[in-house]
């Protein structure tokens, strides 16, 4: 009896040691702080969703395709208006003329005739478009795509306003032209003698010639090979006082 007595002391007692060590453990856990590297893993994980929530999903702006204006329309079936998509021009003039006769327009590579169809299309009057670059002026362009290695003292570029007289133009539009130093007694010989030193083809001499810019389209210019005579357009004015760019 006395023997089943101790044992059962004994017992009670590493039961109570037992006990009391796995408690403490489980303070001395709870207790610890966590390790350096825990709290940077979860410091990294909670910046980087603030900086996601923060900053806004990166979006790419819709892409705007402007098409050029409607075509003019007019209720004189006499009006033709000519478009080209490629040169990216239009412009109207009257079919049926008392001079010079009845017209027609035809594209060859980058330029327009408007001419009396009786006779071949190169014997007429034409717009011939080009490009440049953006920030130029009429002028500077001129200058730089014409003028190379032509003396200034013999040809230049200015600016002028529209050569056909009586017409109205928008505000944007600005004309200039290729031109040499004239003087008042210089007869067909002298003003010959000296167009021959400035581009031939692109030099107004006895004729009108000139090249204008619509600066709301900065990237294209157009050189007009008129002459000496009008072929008409639409509410009396010229075929080219009608032109628009649509680039």
């Amino acid at each position: 009896m006395k023997k089943n007595s101790g044992s059962v002391l004994i017992i009670g007692i590493i039961f109570v040691i037992l006990v009391s060590v796995g408690v403490g453990f489980v303070i001395s856990k709870a207790m610890t702080p966590a390790s350096p590297l825990t709290l940077t893993k979860q410091e990294d994980v909670q910046q980087k969703t603030q900086e996601v929530t923060k900053t806004p999903p990166t979006s790419i702006p819709p892409t705007i395709q402007t098409s050029p204006p409607p075509a003019p329309t007019y209720t004189d079936p006499n009006v033709k208006t000519f478009t080209s998509a490629d040169l990216s021009i239009r412009f109207s003039y009257l079919e049926k003329q008392q001079t010079p006769g009845t017209m027609g327009a035809k594209q060859v590579g980058n330029k327009v005739y408007v001419y009396d169809i009786k006779y071949p299309a190169d014997q007429g009057q034409y717009v011939e478009v080009f490009t440049k670059e953006k920030g130029d002026t009429l002028e500077a362009t001129l200058s730089k795509m014409f003028l190379k290695g032509y003396s200034t003292t013999n040809c230049f570029a200015e600016k002028i306003s529209d050569p056909v007289g009586g017409q109205k133009n928008p505000a944007s539009f600005v004309f200039a032209h290729i031109t040499f130093p004239k003087n008042d007694n210089d007869g067909l010989e002298e003003m010959d003698a000296k167009a021959q030193k400035c581009p031939k083809g692109y030099t107004e001499t006895n004729g009108i010639a000139y090249f204008a810019n619509d600066t709301n389209h900065p990237t294209q210019f157009a050189f007009f090979s008129i002459g000496q005579y009008a072929i008409d357009g639409p509410n009396s004015t010229t075929w080219q006082n009608t032109i628009e760019f649509l680039k």
